[in-house]
């Protein structure tokens, strides 16, 4: 049964950004960058502990793309160790501002029984669009 990687990004400029985990032994790391298909892929020999490595961001992938890895100690014949294994995935979202919709919320904190709970919404998108199911109560 493979370990599970924890993988963790942080873009560190437009350009930039560090890929992060804990790795459960020393070995060999293939990491790869998917959406649609592989965009990169790369083998970076790791250390057991913390580990930290820069990748060039790829650009223009909306809605985002997957970063996979897997982490495995080769062995050579005679060796005390059998083969390990260890998989990890995680999801980077890329989104343009025109996909971005910044969503307020707005409601009375208490209201009685009685009263018709009032909601607005406001968004930073030019044409509004919300769809609520018909409420019926018991």
């Amino acid at each position: 049964q493979p370990e599970k990687l924890n993988i963790f990004t942080e873009n560190l400029s437009s350009e930039k950004m560090a890929v992060r985990f804990e790795a459960p032994f020393s070995g060999i790391a293939s990491v790869n960058f998917a959406s649609t298909d592989i965009i990169s892929s790369r083998d970076v020999i790791v250390n057991k502990g913390p580990n930290e490595f820069v990748v060039d961001t790829p650009k223009g992938i909306e809605p985002g793309f997957h970063t996979l890895m897997v982490l495995k100690r080769p062995v050579s014949k005679g060796s005390e160790h059998l083969p390990q294994f260890a998989l990890g995935t995680h999801w980077i979202e890329v989104l343009s501002k025109k996909r971005k919709i910044d969503l307020t919320v707005t409601a009375k904190k208490k209201i009685r029984s009685n009263e018709t709970l009032t909601i607005e919404f406001s968004t930073n998108s030019k044409k509004d669009v919300f769809f609520f199911p018909k409420h019926v109560a018991p």
